[in-house]
């Protein structure tokens, strides 16, 4: 799997999302933009997940996820915003949480996609505190090759 490592400036959502998606598209990953799908998903099934209770000290990250025919190449998105945004909590969606960072991840194969949210979680529970902390808030191309394989 492809792990894209996003800095954005954009300061909400849909810009964000749209922005990630010309990327994308530029990149002959996705076919057509998808943002507007993923912000119907994102409303029906929020994906904010607050880190504390990991223990690691980690920025609250979002991992919002599509499966999509127009997704030709399954890929996990980091994307990096420059100022928090809001998502709903996965596990209160009346509760909006700050989220630092933004995990995409985008399939074409419902089987293949819950594998590999899977594996990412099992990845975020796994990695020692400092380690993830490092990554989640600066990835290098060594790190992200790294995760790459292990999805």
């Amino acid at each position: 799997m492809r792990v894209i490592a996003i800095d954005s400036t954009q300061t909400q959502l849909p810009t964000l999302f749209k922005n990630v998606f010309q990327q994308l598209q530029a990149a002959d990953i996705v076919t057509r933009d998808l943002t507007a799908a993923l912000l119907e998903r994102e409303d029906n099934l929020p994906t904010g997940v607050a880190t504390k209770p990991l223990g690691k000290k980690i920025p609250n990250l979002a991992l919002p996820h599509l499966i999509d025919p127009a997704v030709k190449e399954p890929v996990l998105v980091v994307i990096r915003p420059a100022q928090p945004l809001f998502f709903a909590n996965m596990l209160a969606p009346a509760k909006q949480i700050r989220v630092e960072l933004i995990l995409l991840l985008l399939d074409s194969s419902p089987a293949r996609q819950a594998e590999t949210l899977s594996r990412l979680l099992d990845w975020l529970v796994k990695t020692p505190g400092p380690q993830l902390r490092n990554y989640l808030e600066h990835p290098d191309a060594a790190e992200t090759t790294a995760l790459a394989k292990q999805l």
